[in-house]
């Protein structure tokens, strides 16, 4: 319709001769079309628009304009530009779905802002009209999405017919929130920021410790501390399985890596030991499955709750602050109150967010008996305890084998045999149901342990453990740490 508009000053044979080449994807020979520059240039535009019109710019599409270019008179630096420019068109159309009233759609967004874009559908959308987008992730070799980055409400401000695509319609939106990471716009339009940059490390006194900035998802935050081990650190597993390293690194008296393995962002006070929540330069932005509009507005709006509740000021914190044990337990209890939240608000069944928060519990209960306080450290456990009861039967196999794994060591722990019982039956129930060899005899490791593991109980249980440590007469089920990966695993 456009591009008719646009040629119609031609005589109407060459006009509509024109037009069906162009429909056609082919020119014939055809005479040099001389105009003025305005005008061939408006066709030219309009071809160009036409070209991506499918979302797809291909070699014989560039070729076409190509040739177009050079049949109305321009030199060949415009026709670099017009192909540059509908190859970025392209690259800046991003595949998404769309969400209203019960309704879910393939939708295209274009012309993408911080503050809003356009949507091309099939849906015909209402102004004022509330909907929720989310972007899809491509792999490389992926034609479609089969993940998709966190939702994104938005309000239609306007919508009209496609033009250059019957049967579809355009809406411009504003978003409902301020974007993040999360979304999968912001790297999109800012690739030299995240994508192609470089992370900035951290620096420490400790030989043993390495790290670099991350950049918070929720907030925006670009100073949050990711600390880990230097390479050629040997991790030391606890009773539990889960990785503290020693207890001092160096001559630092009292450094404990338990203090440093929550990450958590000052600003929003986002606090998680699985750093791949936090984004870091350089790296691909990858979705985040469990992350919704009503956990980012909860956690945003109520960090000065948070703030309030702290026994610390982990704003101060900084890459050469030693952290002591309070600091520890303060970055501790963030790390549970994140997961607990994102299980709450969080759109994903899988249970993996109160899993990171019962192991949370069990490090934060580590340091309460550390600092002395065996009761506090009891509370904890009993909250790990119900936390994974409720969730282990939402996990896969493998993850769900180690979490029964940890609840045997919980029952020891906690000087129940009841629920020790009932946890090895669970167990057997599990590795009655695998059909995998591989993933049932990992049952069957643990069960071999366990058969020596409980004929001495006593030297596990809460009245005389003074820290979680293993040790040759009581190791736990420290020998499966590398298995259970924690939190990489999860």
């Amino acid at each position: 319709v456009e591009l008719r508009k646009n040629v119609e000053f031609l005589d109407s044979i060459a006009a509509e001769r024109l037009i069906a080449q162009v429909k056609r994807r082919e020119l014939e020979e055809l005479q040099d079309i001389r105009l003025d520059k305005q005008s061939a240039f408006t066709i030219l535009k309009e071809l160009t628009k036409l070209a991506v019109v499918d979302k797809e710019f291909s070699d014989t599409e560039e070729e076409f304009l190509r040739s177009v270019t050079q049949k109305l008179g321009f030199p060949e630096e415009v026709a670099e530009r017009m192909v540059a420019a509908a190859h970025k068109v392209v690259a800046e159309m991003l595949q998404a779905r769309l969400t209203f009233r019960k309704h879910r759609i393939p939708a295209i967004l274009m012309d993408v802002t911080r503050t809003g874009c356009t949507i091309s559908s099939k849906a015909n959308l209402p102004e004022e009209l509330q909907v929720m987008l989310e972007v899809g992730h491509l792999e490389e070799d992926e034609e479609t999405c089969d993940t998709y980055f966190s939702p994104l409400p938005a309000k239609v401000r306007m919508t009209k017919p496609s033009e250059q695509s019957p049967g579809s319609y355009l809406a411009q939106v504003d978003f409902g929130v301020r974007i993040n990471l999360n979304h999968g716009i912001l790297h999109r339009l800012y690739p030299g920021n995240y994508q192609k940059g470089t992370a900035k490390p951290l620096k420490t006194v400790n030989e043993k410790m390495t790290g670099v900035y991350g950049v918070c998802r929720t907030c925006g935050n670009e100073e949050v501390e990711l600390w880990y081990p230097a390479e050629g650190t040997e991790p030391v597993y606890n009773i539990f399985g889960f990785s503290s390293l020693q207890r001092d690194l160096d001559s630092t008296a009292g450094f404990n890596f338990l203090n440093y393995q929550p990450a958590v962002c000052p600003q929003c006070l986002f606090a998680t030991p699985d750093h791949r929540l936090f984004y870091v330069h350089g790296q691909p932005v990858l979705p985040i499955q469990d992350d919704t509009p009503d956990f980012q507005h909860k956690w945003i709006t109520s960090v000065k709750t948070r703030r309030q509740l702290q026994d610390g000021n982990v704003s101060n914190w900084s890459e050469i602050h030693e952290r002591e044990i309070d600091d520890g337990l303060n970055a501790w209890k963030l790390a549970v109150e994140t997961h607990t939240t994102l299980s709450e608000l969080g759109k994903s069944g899988s249970g993996r967010q109160l899993q990171l928060a019962a192991y949370s519990l069990i490090q934060e209960a580590e340091l309460q008996l550390l600092k002395g306080f065996p009761s506090m450290a009891q509370g904890l456990m009993q909250r790990a305890i119900r936390n994974l009861v409720e969730v282990e039967d939402r996990l896969s196999n493998t993850a769900r084998t180690h979490a029964l794994a940890i609840l045997v060591m919980l029952s020891v722990y906690d000087e129940d045999q009841n629920r020790l019982k009932d946890t090895l039956a669970r167990m057997r129930e599990h590795r009655k149901a695998m059909t995998d060899e591989k993933e049932s005899g990992l049952v069957s490791e643990y069960f071999k342990l366990f058969e020596e593991l409980i004929k001495n109980p006593a030297v596990y249980g809460k009245s005389v453990r003074k820290n979680f440590d293993p040790t040759d007469e009581a190791p736990g089920i420290s020998a499966f740490g590398s298995q259970i990966n924690y939190p990489l695993s999860i």
